[in-house]
Parts: C-alpha cells; structure tokens; sequence
C-alpha cells in the first residue's frame, strides 16, 4: 500500500477530476502508478467508487448508500 502522502495526491487529482466532469469536461484523466484511466460522464461511477477507496485506505470516512425500502 501507498504511504499517506502518495494517496492524499491521488484523491486530490481524482476529487479534481470529479470536479471538472461536474462541469462538463467530457473526458477527464486520473494517473497513478504507472497506469492513466480515462473517466467520462458515464462512468462517473467508476470515477467516485476509486474516491472512496482512496479515502477508505487514508482512513477517511465515506459516504454510506442509502438503502432502498421496498413495499
């Protein structure tokens, strides 16, 4: 696992990414490691679910799904 420093910079490009996909980029880039994945509208998804195991491995809290109730 990365050190602290090393995860606080990529959720920082990753919540930046996020920001200007809000915005309306339509094709925003996150790179770590040796790797670069291309994030678009539709898989915005992909893009906050990597947001919150970076902030699950710094120890972050992340936001819990709302459960659904079905009658």
């Amino acid at each position: 696992m990365a050190d602290a420093q090393v995860l606080q910079s990529r959720l920082d490009q990753a919540e930046s990414a996020l920001h200007e996909l809000l915005l309306g980029a339509k094709v925003v880039e996150v790179s770590y490691a040796d790797r670069t994945v291309k994030y678009t509208r539709s898989k915005e998804s992909d893009l906050r679910q990597y947001i919150n195991e970076l902030k699950r491995q710094l120890g972050q809290r992340t936001p819990r799904r709302s459960r659904t109730v079905n009658f």
